[in-house]
Parts: structure tokens; C-alpha cells; sequence
């Protein structure tokens, strides 16, 4: 694939199908943010399909009806495998944290410290780049 500079960006995503999330009724996520440049901008993006939860969308991309931007944890396997393609790598905005919230206080439960040192390793391991990811 060759590289694509900030305006091919913009036409990729204005000419295809973009599986579209709306996490509630009303709430559709109709931009897509890009860093270009040093900047982010939002672009407009369009189509037909929209669903409430990130697996209908892997599944919609994995059936080819259109492009689809989905957390890296849930498609690191298709990448990995082939069976969907990594684009506009080069524009990826800063990835958001997860964390792991507890009530505080100065005496953390012992399950609760046990949990979080159960799931940070292996979190951080689900999280890290895929080595077929393409630019």
C-alpha cells in the first residue's frame, strides 16, 4: 500500500462505506478524528451500517461492506491473520487509556490488589502493537 498523505486520508475515508458506531439511541459517531500533521482534525465520515457494539462492526469489516475503526484489542487476530487490513495507520489519533478504578482509601482490599495485578500484565500484553500493522 503506499503511504498516503493528509488530503488522500480525507478522499479514502469520504469514498467508502464507513461502519458507523452509535453507542446510544440518537449518539452516532459521525466524525473520525486523524492526526495530520501536528494537528487533529475531524473527518465527516458516512454510511449505511450502524451498530451499538464494536463486534457487529469487526464482523460487518470482516464481510467487506466498508472500512471500520475498532479498538486494536478487538481485531489484532484478523490483522495478525490477514483477514483485515490495517489503514491510515500513519493518521492514528493517541490511543485512549484504560483504567482500572477502585474505591480508594488507604487499606486496598487484598482481592482487589490481587485483580489488578492480575490483569495489568496481561492487558498491557493485548494492548501492544500488532507486528503486521501496516502504514
Amino acid at each position: 500500500m503506499k503511504k498516503l498523505v493528509g488530503k488522500s486520508a480525507y478522499r479514502l475515508v469520504a469514498s467508502h462505506d464507513c461502519l458507523r458506531f452509535s453507542p446510544n439511541e440518537g449518539d452516532l459517531w459521525s466524525q473520525w478524528s486523524f492526526k495530520i500533521g501536528k494537528t487533529t482534525r475531524d473527518i465527516p465520515v458516512t454510511g449505511r451500517f450502524i451498530a451499538n457494539d464494536f463486534a457487529s462492526l469487526r464482523e460487518a469489516a470482516l464481510g467487506d461492506a466498508g472500512i471500520a475503526r475498532l479498538p486494536l484489542l478487538l481485531v489484532k487476530e484478523q490483522i495478525h491473520s490477514g483477514r483485515l487490513v490495517s489503514v491510515l495507520d500513519s493518521f492514528a489519533t493517541k490511543p485512549n487509556p484504560i483504567h482500572l478504578v477502585h474505591a480508594g482509601g488507604r487499606n486496598l482490599p487484598t482481592k482487589t490488589r490481587a485483580f489488578i495485578d492480575f490483569v495489568h500484565p496481561r492487558l498491557s500484553r493485548m494492548f501492544e502493537p500488532s507486528p503486521t500493522s501496516r502504514h
